[in-house]
């Protein structure tokens, strides 16, 4: 009786679980529907909106651009400038006060390359892309050991509260690289790579890096409800006032300081933030279940045991209970207990906190492998971290933060470890010389050197890459904002999605997805604000977004963020291998839509580069 009554149960959940997974698919694809429907009127609207020397038809769309010469009018003596251009059955033409029909090439605003435009088409644009993956690797090496720990080092002499600095500097340190390659896209390159790279970035950050770490979970883990749907409903808010901005193709100083004013609303609810989640769990009665059901501690040690690791578990609740870093001995703790106390420890910022996650994780991964780390035959309680033997290792375990890339790795053993040192040993001695690393004793009050040195290394790095990238679409015929949407947003997000990719595997989800979600309010709201204000206030001149397709991009943006909570709110919270699947998909049906609306597939919106 017992045991029927156990399979009707399990039975019963079946059906259950089949139902949900069927109405989830349902809900998914009229969300789905709905967008694709939303994003046809509108552009039905703006087409017939359109100026009429804007109106092209898909038959009609611009295949060669010509410029002609200056020509002198003979009966008014004036010089007209005149550009055309020529499509299959009507040709259309330019003069001053009228809209522009073409795009000027952002490739003329930087110096001449080496290679000539027919030398790339042949194969010499291998190197562009070889100096712009490097560029990457080298951004994200000034960023997380010298920008990130200088801003920690910042907040912590300003006394500023955690959730105040996470809002602030450490968010600007996180997305820092969004914000360089907007200021050269700006003021040097004039074009819309800037824009698009943050547009695209956005994406990335929310549907493809969580979509990642939806495939490397075990089963499902919930997130907690807060501090997602506080970023999400406030970054949505913050999307729509970006939209009405764009919606007229030019950026002016008001529209540009109010999107700061925004921001500095976000840093008001990060200073009250828990006054702000206990009222809205007392206000909706619903939260509170939310609240009740988070188990971040049982998720971690769950995680551990599913990837057949030691857990760790007792260790980490007895530093959850602890909240003061206990400074009298500090030698005396090994490198695990260090870095867990700092991970739970409301002292430090977010960012410090999610690095350490990082560092933990990579530990564990070396320690079991056998190489890399020297530990002593010592039980798990009494072992010291140590790359030398013999060496005490400090309360930050310095060796590993900062000594680690001397260690040349043996060519026998390793013969791509060694390759990919020997790669990147070149701009880690030249920053190890020019820039003084805080993290040092002997530095750690050099701070502001550091940052400004980190400053300068991360203009010269982004200018040098937004050159690269321009090159790179001048020679395949991609617009810029194509470029910044898809390389450029991609390629400054991938350290971010890896670092969360380790802290999601071993059960830190909300480290995660946080980390990945929160900074998109920043990049939105400075990263392209602080641009477009400095340089009204320079020229006096409002911004001119070239790309139409941009607006579109920015509502599809606001979809997918809608999307992406109700689609989490419809698994309740949890975040599996399904959701994970269905984040991928959405991200690459927005980079193929965002490609067929700058290359005018769906009608004329993007304007062709001049030549």
């Amino acid at each position: 009786m017992i045991q029927d009554s156990s399979t009707l149960l399990k039975h019963k959940r079946s059906v259950k679980d089949q139902i949900i997974n069927r109405h989830n698919v349902k809900f998914f694809i009229r969300i789905l529907v709905g967008l694709a429907l939303a994003h046809f009127i509108g552009h039905q609207f703006r087409l017939s909106d359109a100026a009429p020397n804007r109106k092209f038809s898909l038959k009609n769309r611009p295949q060669k651009i010509s410029i002609a010469n200056e020509s002198i009018n003979d009966q008014t003596t004036s010089t007209i400038r005149t550009t055309t251009v020529a499509t299959e059955s009507t040709t259309i033409s330019w003069q001053p006060g009228q809209l522009k029909n073409c795009t000027e090439p952002a490739i003329d605003e930087f110096p001449d390359d080496l290679f000539t435009q027919s030398q790339r088409s042949h194969g010499a644009v291998i190197f562009h892309l070889f100096a712009c993956f490097y560029n990457f690797i080298a951004i994200a090496i000034v960023v997380d050991d010298y920008f990130i720990e200088a801003l920690d080092k910042l907040c912590a002499a300003l006394n500023l509260d955690e959730d105040v600095a996470g809002a602030t500097f450490m968010a600007g340190g996180s997305s820092s690289p969004e914000l360089f390659i907007a200021l050269i896209g700006i003021f040097v390159a004039k074009g819309d790579v800037g824009v698009g790279t943050i547009v695209g970035s956005a994406v990335f950050n929310v549907v493809c890096v969580i979509g990642i770490c939806g495939l490397f979970v075990n089963g499902a883990i919930r997130l907690t409800w807060w501090p997602l749907c506080r970023d999400s409903v406030y970054y949505a808010f913050s999307i729509i006032i970006l939209i009405l901005c764009l919606s007229d193709g030019r950026i002016t100083l008001f529209e540009s300081g109010f999107l700061l004013f925004i921001y500095v609303g976000y840093i008001i609810i990060m200073c009250n933030n828990q006054n702000l989640q206990r009222f809205i769990a007392r206000r909706w009665q619903i939260f509170q279940l939310f609240n009740a059901a988070e188990e971040p501690i049982m998720n971690y040690a769950q995680t551990q045991i599913n990837y057949g690791m030691n857990s760790n578990y007792q260790r980490f609740e007895e530093e959850m209970n602890s909240t003061r870093m206990s400074m009298n001995d500090p030698v005396s703790m090994d490198f695990e207990t260090t870095t867990l106390r700092i991970m739970m420890t409301r002292r430090f910022s977010p960012q410090t906190r999610f690095k350490m996650a990082v560092r933990f994780v990579i530990s564990q991964a070396k320690s079991r492998k056998g190489r890399g780390i020297s530990r002593p035959e010592k039980p798990s309680s009494e072992r010291r971290f140590s790359f030398y033997q013999g060496r005490t290792p400090s309360l930050l375990a310095i060796n590993e933060t900062y000594d680690h890339w001397k260690i040349i790795p043996n060519y026998n053993y390793n013969p791509i470890g060694f390759i990919k040192w020997a790669s990147i040993v070149p701009v880690r001695i030249m920053f190890y010389y020019t820039i003084p690393d805080c993290r040092r004793p002997r530095f750690f009050k050099w701070y502001p050197l550091t940052f400004a040195m980190t400053i300068v290394w991360l203009t010269i790095l982004t200018y040098f890459m937004v050159w690269m990238v321009t090159i790179i679409g001048f020679t395949f015929g991609i617009p810029d904002s194509i470029m910044g949407i898809t390389f450029l947003a991609a390629g400054s997000s991938v350290p971010d999605a890896l670092s969360s990719i380790l802290v999601v595997r071993q059960g830190l989800v909300d480290m995660g997805v946080s980390n990945t979600f929160g900074s998109n309010v920043f990049d939105l709201l400075v990263g392209l604000a602080l641009p477009w204000f400095a340089k009204i206030l320079i020229s006096g001149e409002p911004v001119y977004i070239n790309s139409n397709g941009l607006l579109y991009d920015a509502v599809l943006l606001l979809g997918i963020v809608i999307i992406t909570v109700m689609s989490i709110h419809g698994r309740r919270w949890y975040l599996d291998r399904f959701l994970g699947m269905f984040f991928l998909a959405v991200y690459a049906i927005f980079v193929v839509f965002s490609l067929l609306i700058e290359l005018n597939v769906f009608g004329f919106v993007n304007p062709p580069m001049c030549v």
